[in-house]
């Protein structure tokens, strides 16, 4: 297991994106609540991996730091909006999140229709910005309702799933742990994706 994590922790750090980052930290944080004992044991392993990193893909460290700590500040780089973008394609998350908010407003209890928002660079009945933030869209498309649902979904798997994580021994513990860290992980990411 330690190889496909090292290899899947060089592959997040190649992709210089904070997405990946966010994930690995929560489904983290979620490992740590749930196998303790463990995580703590694998913990002094993170210095080689650092290592191994460094050398395979130099500058992906100070390139991840410049990606959460941007000159200005990451609010805003996400706010910044260039002259010469197309409104429909690009804006910056949080430019976005005030008016795509007043929009969901607009019918805020069941969306304004699954999969009405089209999006794209060569798509040529886009009506939406691409918004990079999943759950605003899924907002503005199936509502408050919706949100719940899909919330109730991730929350109640995760929490299934931890319950029998401290139930089990070993390897089906590690196992329900695993999915319950992938899944808070998935959940975390639509915010980013």
């Amino acid at each position: 297991w330690a190889i496909p994590t090292a290899i899947l922790a060089i592959g997040v750090m190649s992709a210089a994106s904070r997405t990946p980052i966010l994930v690995l930290t929560a489904a983290g944080l979620v490992l740590l609540w749930l196998q303790p004992r463990d995580i703590k044991r694998l913990l002094p392993l993170a210095v080689p991996l650092l290592i191994v990193v460094k050398l395979a893909l130099p500058g992906s460290i100070a390139t991840l730091k410049s990606a959460f700590f941007p000159e200005g500040g990451l609010v805003a780089q996400q706010s910044a909006f260039s002259r010469e973008a197309d409104p429909l394609l690009a804006g910056g998350r949080v430019r976005q999140l005030g008016p795509m908010l007043d929009e969901a407003g607009r019918t805020p209890v069941l969306g304004q229709g699954f999969a009405t928002r089209q999006t794209g660079f060569y798509n040529p009945l886009r009506n939406a910005p691409i918004l990079d933030n999943q759950w605003l869209g899924l907002l503005l498309e199936i509502g408050v309702v919706g949100i719940v649902g899909w919330a109730a979904l991730f929350v109640g798997s995760a929490r299934r799933l931890a319950r029998a994580s401290r139930r089990r021994a070993p390897p089906e513990g590690w196992l329900a742990a695993g999915l319950a860290a992938s899944i808070v992980g998935f959940g975390v990411a639509m915010f980013t994706f």
